[in-house]
Parts: structure tokens; sequence; C-alpha cells
């Protein structure tokens, strides 16, 4: 159940990247084949090897703790499913090993259900942090930065957005994403803009 990095290019075989150790809350690796996504008390995990496509299947699995419980094992467990799809496994075979997560601990509830392909994004990025809502694809970005204002009673918080000015900016910012999802959520605004200007990608700002 182990190590870090970036995830591969949509062209990249599962078998030639490298996993994260593990993710964050609001974090996302993908492969090839699978995506895994990292809720507070939950992961889910998609067979996107369809995404997109119609009279196409996807499985997709989610593992839930009841009321915040063993979330130590959680992560454990969402350490042990990164591993698991770098080998690029059959559908059948990934929901055999995840209906066996109870076993792991009594808090652990398998769903297993199938999308249609063309409900399921192709080859996204999702960060969702305290202070960083983002979605990057091949076509469009979209990030919600929220700062945090000392006031005098107190603080206030004020989001601004930033989204891509074209289609080519969105490619770039996607590549730049893969890298550094799991940094994202703990950058401030100034950060990811000039991050991703650095990266190449034409920015718009609001807020």
């Amino acid at each position: 159940m182990s190590a870090t990095t970036r995830p591969p290019p949509a062209n990249v075989a599962a078998n030639d990247t490298e996993a994260p150790s593990n993710l964050p809350v609001g974090g996302t690796f993908e492969t090839s084949s699978w995506r895994i996504h990292r809720f507070s008390d939950s992961v889910r995990i998609t067979h996107i090897l369809h995404a997109g496509a119609r009279g196409k299947k996807c499985l997709e699995i989610t593992i839930r703790t009841s009321y915040g419980r063993d979330l130590d094992l959680l992560d454990l467990l969402v350490s042990h499913m990164l591993q698991v799809v770098l080998g690029d496994p059959q559908p059948a075979t990934l929901a055999a090993v995840a209906r066996d997560a109870p076993l792991l601990s009594s808090a652990f509830e398998t769903t297993v259900s199938e999308l249609r392909g063309v409900d399921v994004e192709s080859h996204v990025v999702k960060v969702e942090s305290e202070l960083v809502h983002a979605h990057f694809s091949a076509r469009e970005f979209r990030i919600t930065v929220t700062a945090v204002i000392p006031h005098k009673q107190g603080t206030v918080r004020q989001d601004s957005h930033l989204y891509n000015r074209d289609i080519r900016s969105a490619a770039k910012a996607y590549e730049w994403a893969r890298a550094n999802a799991a940094r994202m959520g703990t950058m401030t605004r100034s950060e990811i803009y000039t991050a991703l200007r650095d990266a190449g990608a034409r920015v718009n700002t609001w807020g």
C-alpha cells in the first residue's frame, strides 16, 4: 500500500505510472482506466475506460464509513486501492476486493453500481478542500478560492474565481493540475494563478 507523484497522461498505461501514498480529502488520482476520489468519510472508485461513450457502462464503487468512524482505516484502504488500480484490474475483480472492505472495519459499507458511460466525465481532476474547489478537464477549468480575511468582529470569507480563456489553455491547466492536485487544496489564489500562467495557460478571473 504506497508512494507519490504524478498521475499518467490519458494515453499512458496504468502500470507505467506511480501512485501517491494516499489522497487528501478532495484529492483525485487517475490511471487510464480508473479514477479514485477521496471524500471526508468515503472513497469513490470509478471505471473510466468507457467514460463519455454511448451504449457503454462504467462501474462505480463507493466505500464509506458511518459517523466518521475508523478514518485511519479508511486512509489505509485508500492507500491500498491506489496500488490495486495500478494493476488495471477488471471491474468485477475490483468490485470483489471492495466488497471485502467491511472485513477491515465494521463501520465500512460498500456500494457497487453501474453508470451510463455518457454520464461519466472523461479524464478530470477535481480538488475539494476547505478553501479551494476546482474542476479541470481537457476542455475547461473552473476554480473557486476562498480567502479568509481578518475582521474586527472575526473573519470574512471572500470568494474569487478563475477559469480558462480558451480551450488550449484548459489543456495546459489540466496537465498542471494532474501533477499538482495534492497540494492545490492549500494554495492561495495568487499561487494558483501564477502557477497556471507559468504552465502556459491564459486565465480569466472574477471576484
